[in-house]
C-alpha cells in the first residue's frame, strides 16, 4: 500500500504542474488515438467520465460525440457506488460527488454494453490501474463482470509505470491509450 500512495503523490504532483494548453493538446491526441479504434465505432454505449482537475479532458469530447448523436453514458455516485446514467446534452450535469459533474438523468443504463473509459492516476504494462482510492469502478466492473464492457483506461504518458501495485479484486483493463497511442497487446 505505501507503493501505491507513492506512486499517487508522485503522478497528482506531476499533473498540478501540467498547464491547460498541455492537457487540451495531449488529450485530443489520446482521443484521436480512441476514435480510430474498433471498439469506439462499433460500441454501442460509450461509458465516459466527466473529466475533472488534471485528467484526460473529456469534456469537449462528450459534446461533440452527443453532436454526433452517439450513446453517452457517465458516472454518478449513489449510495457509495456508481452507476451511469444516460446523458444526451451537457446542461444535464450538475455538481456532485467531490464536486465532480454528475448527471440528473434517470436513465439508468448499468451493464449495458459498450466500451468503458477509466480515468485513474497510474497504470501499467500489465493492464493494471491505480485509482483514486474510492474503488468505485473495481466495484462496478465486478458487479456487471458478464455484460459486454470493454475498459480502456485513459492516460498520459507519464502516468505509465513498468509495473504497479495491485490488489486481487483489481480488474484489469483491456486497453490503455496515451498521446503515444493504443496499448493492449503487451507492447508500448
Amino acid at each position: 500500500m505505501e507503493k501505491k500512495n507513492e506512486i499517487r503523490r508522485q503522478v497528482r504532483e506531476r499533473k498540478r504542474k501540467m498547464c491547460k494548453q498541455d492537457i487540451e493538446a495531449l488529450s485530443r491526441e489520446i482521443i484521436c488515438h480512441m476514435e480510430s479504434t474498433k471498439e469506439f465505432r462499433e460500441a454501442g454505449f460509450l461509458y465516459l467520465y466527466v473529466s475533472y482537475n488534471q485528467e484526460v479532458d473529456t469534456r469537449g469530447w462528450i459534446e461533440s460525440l452527443l453532436k454526433a448523436q452517439r450513446r453517452i453514458a457517465v458516472p454518478k455516485v449513489v449510495e457509495k457506488e456508481i452507476k451511469f446514467y444516460e446523458l444526451t446534452n451537457m446542461a444535464q450535469l450538475r455538481k456532485g460527488y467531490q464536486g465532480i459533474l454528475e448527471p440528473v438523468s434517470d436513465i439508468c443504463v448499468d451493464g449495458e454494453p459498450g466500451v468503458m473509459i477509466l480515468p485513474g492516476l497510474a497504470f501499467d504494462k500489465k493492464m493494471h490501474r491505480c485509482g483514486y482510492g474510492g474503488g468505485f469502478y473495481d466495484s462496478y466492473l465486478h458487479k456487471y463482470r458478464d455484460a459486454k464492457i470493454k475498459k480502456i483506461g485513459f492516460a498520459f504518458s507519464f502516468q505509465m509505470y513498468e509495473d504497479i501495485p495491485y490488489e486481487e479484486h483489481d480488474v484489469l483493463l483491456d486497453g490503455i491509450i496515451t498521446e503515444k497511442g493504443y496499448f493492449c497487446d503487451g507492447s508500448y
